[in-house]
């Protein structure tokens, strides 16, 4: 293929815009990547890369080529626990068995880690650039290409198409879908870095723990290379949420923890072992709690949500076009799904990008809605509280692994 036949533009340099560069470039498409900051990296904490997301990284080369298996741990199970007891409800085996069933690995990272995989990844690739302080101020598209301004450097730049991977925040979205700003979800999370020197000892395995309560849940796996536990705790807000700009919607936290949540884990008896994990945060030095406050909208309903055709030279991926609760742990396996989906459509129609965008866009809309609702699903039920809470509890116990097996979403997209 002629590379110059092909030039795509990438609004964004995170993770789902430099899985989006690494894809295309890999097919010999031209690409540029437009990212706001004048740095490059992410910050946050750890995330989880299911089989279906491990398996593109694979696919990609990078767990031999860019030292992947040396960033990521791999989980042995992932263990359902009652917050007030702390007993484990039901245990899923991970490691060769989720290799065998899926293919791929079940692991997790340091999103720092992952984003430096695939910057070094792209780096190395013929006729890619990235353009830092390059915020998307304006784009244009016409029956041949696209016209996109920045706000810093006052460039222009043309190209055949403009995929926006720009975030939650997505400037790009309101020329696709139009304005419609994320709407606050009414939980907050809490996360954390801990030193695994400081972890107690019952909670040193190699696992990802899920700790399930009334109106609150917690999550703790290892990261980098077992350095550090990464600890979500996610609680139910009952104060208005901040209005966030588009460029922060995080804020330090130091000083205070989920405990001192009202409404939240003062009115539920959680087990001393897990508070004791909770209170280690402050007097470690990992950096103490960071608060999220975690918007979303609604699920998408048609492609229209990730290509709209009036705009025939735009497209949007990851959470531009569909952002995750983080129940089902899947915001960044959903991006790199979507990276693989639009450079495998652009191969099959190459020299017709309307046509590529418009057959990712039927291929991935489906399975992204059933995740944004299985998502949310799974949100209410680790916050049952009652009868409800102890039903829940009863069918853990009794199909527990099958319950959280799904070999649907593991198994990665079917096109």
């Amino acid at each position: 293929m002629n590379q110059k036949q092909c030039h795509i533009l990438i609004a964004g340099a995170g993770i789902g815009g430099l899985a989006l560069a690494l894809a295309l470039s890999r097919i010999g498409v031209y690409v540029e990547v437009l990212e706001q900051s004048h740095t490059l990296g992410e910050g946050g904490a750890g995330l989880q890369l299911s089989p279906n997301a491990y398996g593109i990284l694979k696919d990609w080369g990078l767990d031999d080529k860019y030292d992947l298996t040396l960033s990521a741990n791999f989980p042995v199970a992932i263990q359902a626990r009652d917050a007030a007891t702390n007993d484990v409800l039901s245990e899923l085996q991970l490691g060769a068995r989720a290799v065998n069933l899926y293919g791929a690995h079940y692991a997790t990272m340091h999103r720092a880690d992952l984003h430096k995989l695939l910057l070094n990844a792209v780096r190395k690739q013929p006729k890619l650039n990235i353009h830092r302080n390059a915020k998307v101020e304006r784009a244009q598209d016409t029956a041949t290409g696209v016209k996109v301004s920045t706000e810093r450097d006052d460039l222009t730049y043309e190209a055949d198409a403009l995929v926006g991977c720009d975030g939650l925040w997505s400037f790009m979205r309101e020329h696709v879908v139009g304005t419609d700003a994320p709407i606050a979800t009414g939980h907050v999370a809490w996360r954390a870095l801990l030193p695994f020197s400081m972890v107690p000892n019952d909670f040193r395995q190699d696992c990802v723990h899920a700790w399930m309560a009334p109106h609150m849940h917690i999550v703790a796996y290892p990261v980098r290379r077992g350095e550090f536990l990464n600890i979500v705790v996610v609680t139910e807000d009952d104060q208005p949420a901040d209005t966030p700009s588009r460029q922060s919607w995080s804020r330090d936290a130091t000083g205070l923890s989920p405990l001192d949540v009202k409404n939240n884990c003062q009115t539920f008896a959680l087990n001393k072992k897990v508070i004791e994990l909770l209170k280690t945060v402050n007097i470690g030095n990992g950096g103490g709690w960071t608060r999220w406050t975690l918007f979303d909208r609604a699920p998408i309903s048609s492609s229209l949500d990730m290509y709209n055709p009036q705009h025939p030279r735009f497209a949007l991926l990851g959470d531009a076009a569909h952002p995750m609760r983080p129940y089902l742990a899947q915001g960044a396996a959903m991006a790199l799904e979507d990276a693989q989906a639009l450079a495998l459509a652009v191969q099959e129609n190459w020299g017709d990008l309307p046509k590529a965008f418009q057959t990712y866009a039927n291929r991935r809309w489906q399975r992204v809605a059933k995740v944004q609702v299985q998502s949310r699903r799974n949100g209410e039920i680790y916050h049952m509280q009652g009868m409800m809470r102890m039903a829940r509890n009863v069918a853990l116990r009794l199909a527990g692994p099958k319950l959280m097996e799904m070999p649907w979403l593991y198994q990665g997209p079917r096109i």
